[in-house]
């Protein structure tokens, strides 16, 4: 299993260490070889996207932001849109100020 291969042994010699059972082993084994791919998968979606250039959260000033944007910023942030099955659409626009503008709408719309 992809993934699995760079910490495998270090986790046999641990669960050695801590009487594991075998199946206690293999779930973990499995979880993190789970945990692995989904993260890749993450990544490569991310990758594939080919955005010309990418912007996190992190790096945002927020005191620039307009008041709109600080609104919708928390939001954003807590991620409830995915478990809300919503998408989201950014429109932003340069004119006379930075006029910012997210737009949340239901899966399938």
């Amino acid at each position: 299993m992809k993934g699995v291969q760079k910490y495998l042994e270090e986790k046999i010699n641990e669960a050695d260490r801590k009487n594991k059972t075998y199946e206690e082993f293999l779930c973990y084994v499995f979880k993190n070889a789970y945990d692995v791919r989904k993260e890749n998968g993450r990544k490569n979606r991310i990758r594939n996207t080919k955005f010309p250039y990418k912007k996190y959260i992190e790096a945002l000033v927020i005191e620039d932001l307009p008041n709109c944007a600080k609104d919708k910023l928390q939001t954003l942030c807590s991620l409830d849109f995915i478990k809300n099955e919503q998408n989201v659409y950014f429109l932003l626009l340069i004119a006379p100020q930075l006029i910012s503008l997210v737009v949340f709408t239901k899966s399938g719309y």
